[in-house]
């Protein structure tokens, strides 16, 4: 799976995320770390802090067209 920032994807194993159905933005890839950070999609009025997270947990990319 190749994932960059900009790509919407979902996360397998969160509890904030029931059936897996919440979607994430990449926002940055460390591929030496396996992991990368993401934030929650759409965003709000208050700010959305990015958080680490394993790429094995991913789901995606996602196609562009299911960004809102």
């Amino acid at each position: 799976m190749t994932v960059q920032p900009g790509c919407m994807v979902r996360i397998h194993g969160r509890a904030d995320a029931p059936a897996s159905d919440a979607l994430y933005e990449v926002v940055s890839v460390e591929e030496d770390d396996l992991r990368c950070w993401v934030r929650r999609w759409p965003h709000t009025r208050r700010a959305t802090a990015p958080f680490a997270v394993p790429l094995s947990q991913l789901e995606g990319p996602l196609r562009q067209e299911a960004r809102p």
